[in-house]
């Protein structure tokens, strides 16, 4: 673990694998670009099956109706 942490091995798919299901992490965790990022994929694995689709449709379009905010509020001022 040691060397990975440093840099000087990289875990291979499978070790990856393995320590995610032991820190109760999806793999794409590892893969973040950021903290937000990371918090935003747990809160996602940690949902039920059947919630996935309907909580992402709803960041969706949160998502989308900020951004028309922004536009409307960029093309008013």
């Amino acid at each position: 673990m040691n060397q990975y942490e440093r840099g000087k091995h990289a875990p291979d798919y499978w070790m990856v694998e393995r320590i995610a299901a032991n820190l109760n992490r999806s793999v794409t965790y590892f893969f973040s670009a950021d903290d937000s990022e990371a918090k935003l994929r747990v809160a996602y694995h940690r949902l039920r099956d059947e919630d996935k689709d309907h909580n992402l449709s709803q960041a969706l379009e949160m998502i989308r109706t900020d951004r028309c905010s922004v536009k409307h509020t960029n093309s008013v001022g």
